[in-house]
């Protein structure tokens, strides 16, 4: 991302924001909120209302937990209800993850394993979690060595 025009990001995560502030073309928006420290990452009311008059065509989310029938998932709640509403506005969700994170889930569900639209992922995602989400429609990304689009 970092040649791209005409980009706004907007980001809950300090991380995500440091990485972007080098790069040219992109406009940085931050949701604020209250600081949660482990993950450098803004939560609750103020971060969910920072989104309500926004539309994104992309989110990309990261995840702690999918699983294919109980869907995406994390164990904070407050993220979670934050991560439900980056998802209401945004019209196409792009999970990155790695494969450690498949068949478990966590107490918090974020969404719908069908809802996402497509996935980044490592080679070693198990072979019945790639099945299903092709199954389910979901365009798979594999990163890696020897990875390929499918």
């Amino acid at each position: 991302m970092r040649k791209h025009t005409d980009v706004i990001a907007m980001t809950n995560g300090m991380n995500v924001a440091n990485a972007l502030l080098e790069a040219e073309g992109v406009e940085l928006l931050m949701t604020g909120g209250h600081l949660r420290r482990q993950s450098q990452s803004f939560y609750g009311d103020q971060a969910e209302q920072s989104l309500q008059n926004y539309h994104f065509d992309m989110l990309f989310l990261g995840v702690d937990a999918i699983d294919l029938e109980r869907g995406v998932s994390t164990h904070n709640e407050d993220e979670a209800r934050l991560n439900r509403r980056m998802c209401e506005v945004a019209e196409r969700i792009i999970v990155v993850t790695d494969s450690s994170k498949f068949n478990r889930s966590s107490l918090h569900k974020i969404i719908d394993t069908q809802r996402i639209d497509m996935i980044i992922v490592d080679e070693g995602i198990p072979s019945d979690s790639l099945e299903g989400l092709r199954k389910a429609g979901v365009e798979v990304i594999l990163v890696g060595d020897h990875a390929s689009s499918l």
